[in-house]
């Protein structure tokens, strides 16, 4: 195994030998990147350790090392990287883990990976015997969220991402995220937290997270990272999506569709919000799966009745028809004043255009 090849020094093995590891998971959607911007910058409790891989999300260094393929991961898939590169990179991820984790004291490491429910049981059980020649207790931490919050969440995600999904998906596949990591790691070892902010400190999923495990954290070095958008930005971003050009790939395609997420930010004020009918009908389809976390989790995954969004949607054309009546907010989002300016459209063409305008203006 690799790691018994790094730990093949006696002094630094003894040294690593016997520590704890937390292995936080997610899932996705429940603040993990406000959890790892914050630990992976302003954790200062000697008990605890956040492991430095250059970047606070753990995700694609350890799907490096432990997944069969990881060019299955995009963000390694787009290095190109060839056999001898990767096996350099897995070897200096593997010197940096062992390098912190020998360090002299009693410290808890903290991982933070919310890719790793990707993996395969078989993956899974390659990285608890390589962690377990360092740590003698993993503990697995996740946070649940239900799935309503999920879904809209969710779909925003893969709107930003390589994938446009359909409106009601991804589903939350439960089980097949979490079960393995119950068979691998053990049940007593693995915790499952229900994701619900108005009970989180301060509404608060940093300080949350950190008084669960007893992890000393100042509120104000908390790092919120709000990657939600409106209705507004939603409706027009999907129709980017789906009527314009195709993402491409590689480092430029994805700098250019970043640009625009984080332009549309500030376009618009409505929540994004799905009917309760188009809710139900999905969630009915999933009920099993729903069942299975609700049992496991020992907590219902309802969430808090609200009123439907005056603008609360069920299919696609509510989308496109929001998009048409929201590309002239776009002005007042540009940098400099976009001339002529964007004004509301029926005709898909001219709102892609009309985004395209505005991601120029972002440019220059």
């Amino acid at each position: 195994m690799e790691v018994e090849a790094h730990l093949s020094n006696e002094g630094v093995f003894s040294r690593a030998k016997g520590k704890k590891c937390i292995l936080h998971i997610g899932m996705h959607k429940t603040g993990s990147s406000s959890i790892q911007q914050s630990l992976h910058h302003n954790l200062r409790d000697g008990n605890f350790k956040y492991i430095d891989l250059n970047e606070p999300n753990h995700s694609a260094a350890l799907e490096l090392l432990f997944r069969k393929d990881p060019n299955k991961n995009p963000q390694i898939a787009v290095l190109n990287l060839t056999d001898e590169e990767m096996q350099k990179r897995k070897s200096n991820i593997w010197q940096k883990i062992i390098y912190q984790v020998s360090q002299v004291g009693d410290a808890t490491y903290i991982f933070s990976a919310e890719s790793l429910v990707s993996l395969s049981e078989d993956e899974l059980v390659l990285m608890y015997d390589s962690l377990s020649q360092m740590f003698s207790k993993i503990i697995v931490v996740a946070y649940i969220r239900p799935p309503k919050g999920f879904i809209k969440s969710a779909f925003q995600q893969k709107l930003k991402g390589v994938h446009i999904s359909s409106l009601g998906e991804p589903l939350p596949t439960y089980r097949w995220r979490f079960e393995k990591f119950d068979n691998v790691f053990g049940k007593d070892n693995v915790l499952f937290w229900k994701f619900e902010p108005k009970e989180f400190p301060e509404g608060d999923v940093v300080l949350d997270f950190c008084e669960k495990l007893q992890i000393r954290f100042p509120k104000e070095k908390t790092i919120k990272v709000n990657e939600s958008l409106s209705l507004e930005a939603v409706s027009l971003l999907y129709v980017y999506r789906k009527f314009g050009p195709p993402y491409g790939t590689g480092a430029a395609a994805n700098k250019k569709m970043k640009t625009i997420v984080d332009a549309l930010t500030s376009i618009g004020s409505s929540k994004f919000e799905l009917k309760k009918e188009f809710i139900s009908y999905i969630l009915e389809k999933d009920g099993e799966d729903i069942d299975w976390m609700e049992k496991r989790l020992g907590s219902a995954l309802t969430e808090s009745e609200e009123a439907d969004a005056c603008y609360a949607i069920d299919k696609e054309e509510d989308l496109i028809e929001i998009a048409y009546q929201s590309v002239y907010l776009l002005n007042e989002g540009a940098y400099q004043k976009i001339n002529p300016p964007i004004h509301k459209s029926q005709d898909v063409k001219e709102v892609v255009q009309g985004i395209h305008r505005f991601y120029e203006s972002k440019e220059k």
